[in-house]
């Protein structure tokens, strides 16, 4: 693996996800910061980077902050070397949450 994501919380394994059909999307604003899970109650922090409303459902652009596992780690777009990026995921509206528990509760499916 080449980066790790950074800020992972671990959130009580009572909490448990929802239905779909029981999700509640947070209000979004971009620039604004979330938090989303994949699986296994692990949460991480993110930050909004665009709302796309172009199918039925909204869709979200987050940037989650990873690190290089790289002791050398990478060289950016502008030839500066760095340690830290931010991987692009999109996911539902409804996957995010305000809150790390809000997370576990709309994770992604």
């Amino acid at each position: 693996m080449i980066k790790t994501f950074q800020g992972g919380i671990k959130v009580d394994h009572n909490t448990k996800p929802l239905s779909y059909s029981k999700r509640v999307q947070p209000d979004l604003h971009i620039g604004y910061d979330y938090y989303v899970s994949f699986a296994n109650n692990n949460v991480y922090p993110c930050t909004l980077l665009e709302i796309i409303n172009e199918f039925d459902k909204t869709e979200v652009k987050i940037g989650i902050p990873v690190k290089s596992k790289s002791k050398k780690g990478f060289i950016d777009g502008i030839g500066n070397r760095s340690f830290y990026l931010t991987q692009t995921n999109i996911v539902y509206a409804t996957e995010i949450g305000l809150t790390p528990i809000d997370a576990v509760k709309n994770q992604v499916g």
